[in-house]
């Protein structure tokens, strides 16, 4: 069985790549970061969420 990859998963771990050479973001920010689920995209912004537990 294949798996296939789901665009905005692919699109968010290649922005979670771009931000953790990006000096600007402290360990702190980039924690919370990557709490982000990405659930989607509507033309050019990416739709998410942060899970509260």
């Amino acid at each position: 069985m294949t798996s296939t990859i789901d665009p905005v998963q692919g699109l968010w771990r290649s922005v979670l790549a771009r931000l953790t050479t990006d000096d600007r973001i402290t360990p702190q920010l980039h924690g919370f970061v990557s709490l982000v689920e990405p659930k989607g995209s509507s033309a050019t912004p990416c739709i998410s969420r942060c899970p509260t537990s």
